[in-house]
C-alpha cells in the first residue's frame, strides 16, 4: 500500500488537470469520523441507517459522497433555490433516501423525479472501458461485462419510499422518459449512472433545466471503475458557452457543479 492517495482532475476553464494528495492516516480518520456518527444531526443517521441495510456497498469514499450530497440537498433547500429534484440512477434507494429525507425536514414543496431502468446499467460504450492496466477495486479490468449490474426491483424500491409522497418513481432507461418532465425547472440533480452515455444524456437534459443557483452532483466522477462518467463530465463542461459557476471536485470521487445565480 502507498503512504498516500493522489486525486486528480481536469480544471474546465484551462483543461489543466489539478491534483491533491490525502495521506492514509486522513483517510482513516475520516472513517472513524463517519462511523462514529454525530447523535445530534439527523443526516448522519439517516446515513448510518441507510449503510447498515446495505453494507456491501459500504466504504470510505461512499460515506464521503452520500454526506457530501445529503448536504448539497439541505443547502439548495436553505438556499431557496426554485425547482424540483431529480435523480438519475437510484439503485436501492439509499441515495434517493437521503435527499427525500432532508427535503422533507426542510418543508420541500416540490416533487422529487427518480429515473432508472430498474434492470441495471445499461451496455457500455468504448469511453467507459477501464484502462487494461489498472486494477479496479471490484477486481476487474474493464466494465464491459457490466450490463444489468446494480438492478433492483422497482417494487422493492417503492417499497422502501413509501413514507416519500412527494417522489415520483420513472421506470426507463435514460433519457426515454425525459420528456415527462421537461417542462419542469429543477433546484438539485444527482447523477449516478456509472456510464458515459447516460452521463452525458442526463447533464445535456437536466442543466439548461437548472434554476439559477442550484447544482447538479456526479457520483461516479474520477471513480476509477466508470471512467466514462469523467469523460462525460469533462465532455459535457467543455462544451458549455460559460463554464458553471462553481466546479467541486470531491477528495474520493464525485463532484458537484453549480450554476451561476443570474
Amino acid at each position: 500500500m502507498t503512504d498516500s492517495l493522489v486525486q486528480s482532475w481536469r480544471q474546465p476553464e484551462t483543461g489543466r488537470l489539478l491534483s491533491v494528495t490525502f495521506d492514509w492516516s486522513t483517510l482513516v480518520l475520516w472513517d472513524r469520523l463517519l462511523s462514529a456518527g454525530r447523535p445530534d444531526d439527523p443526516l448522519w443517521a439517516d446515513l448510518r441507517a441507510q449503510l447498515g441495510l446495505f453494507p456491501g456497498s459500504d466504504s470510505v469514499g461512499r460515506r464521503m459522497r452520500l454526506l457530501a450530497l445529503g448536504r448539497l440537498a439541505g443547502a439548495v433547500m436553505r438556499s431557496g433555490v426554485a425547482g424540483d429534484v431529480a435523480e438519475c440512477g437510484c439503485a436501492a434507494a439509499v441515495s434517493t433516501t437521503l435527499i427525500a429525507s432532508q427535503l422533507q425536514r426542510g418543508g420541500f414543496a416540490g416533487r422529487l423525479h427518480v429515473f432508472d431502468s430498474f434492470e441495471g446499467l445499461s451496455p457500455p460504450q468504448a469511453e467507459d472501458a477501464v484502462p487494461p492496466d489498472m486494477a479496479t477495486p471490484y477486481g476487474h479490468q474493464s466494465n464491459h461485462g457490466t450490463n444489468r449490474r446494480f438492478a433492483v426491483p422497482l417494487d422493492f424500491v417503492r417499497a422502501r419510499l413509501q413514507a416519500f409522497p412527494f417522489i415520483d418513481l420513472y421506470q426507463g432507461w435514460i433519457p426515454e422518459r425525459f420528456p415527462e418532465v421537461a417542462d419542469r425547472r429543477f433546484a438539485l440533480v444527482n447523477i449516478d449512472v456509472d456510464l458515459y452515455q447516460p452521463t452525458r444524456d442526463a447533464l445535456e437534459f437536466f442543466w439548461p433545466r437548472l434554476s439559477p443557483g442550484g447544482a447538479v452532483f456526479i457520483d461516479d466522477f474520477h471513480i476509477v471503475d466508470w471512467p466514462g462518467a469523467t469523460r462525460a463530465v469533462e465532455d459535457f463542461v467543455d462544451g458549455l458557452p460559460s463554464p458553471p459557476a462553481a466546479v467541486l471536485p470531491l477528495a474520493l470521487g464525485g463532484i458537484i457543479l453549480r450554476k451561476g445565480d443570474a
